[in-house]
């Protein structure tokens, strides 16, 4: 069992596992315990053993949002990102958080967009590790009927470099 039998009327569903560097993996999973759908993750060395207890992604536990549809990303040194989608205040938006390789936030959740008072919908594509450490990831966004593709650069401890890049409209940059 991936989860820890916290509720037993959770319901889990597997989204992602990668492989690590030291042999391990990274698993997450959304699941939906008292009436919130969050994503966790867990952190297995090269014989399937856990490596610490399961870890919540979001940093507001319990805040009413319905977190899902993530993507895991192993990194070069080691450890791991976690992307994902939720609405919040009638947004849609992508997150992203950094793991080391124990399965410990190296910081906090983040917004990928720096429009965060806009009315829009992200909608997360891909993510992709960096020979740096780091990640690249892309996302598409509704701006005031305006259709876009951004991308955003992160260091290996989630920190961004640079702000959002619009890549559908050069003239933004």
């Amino acid at each position: 069992n991936v989860s820890d039998p916290v509720d037993n009327n959770s319901e889990d569903v597997p989204t992602s596992v990668v492989a690590l560097a030291g042999g391990g993996y990274a698993v997450t999973w959304v699941t939906n315990r008292n009436g919130d759908q969050d994503i966790y993750t867990r952190v297995y060395d090269a014989n399937g053993a856990a490596i610490g207890d399961e870890q919540n992604v979001i940093d507001t536990a319990d805040n009413g949002v319905n977190d899902n549809f993530n993507i895991v990303t192993a990194l070069s040194g080691g450890g791991y990102a976690v992307t994902w989608y939720a609405e919040r205040d009638g947004d849609g938006d992508v997150f992203t958080r950094t793991y080391d390789a124990d399965g410990t936030p190296s910081g906090p959740e983040r917004n990928a967009s720096d429009d965060t008072d806009n009315d829009r919908h992200d909608s997360l594509i891909s993510v992709t590790a960096l020979s740096s450490g780091g990640y690249v990831m892309t996302w598409f966004c509704n701006r005031d009927g305006d259709n876009d593709t951004f991308i955003r650069i992160y260091s290996s401890d989630g920190t961004p470099v640079g702000g959002e890049i619009n890549v559908s409209d050069p003239s933004d940059n």
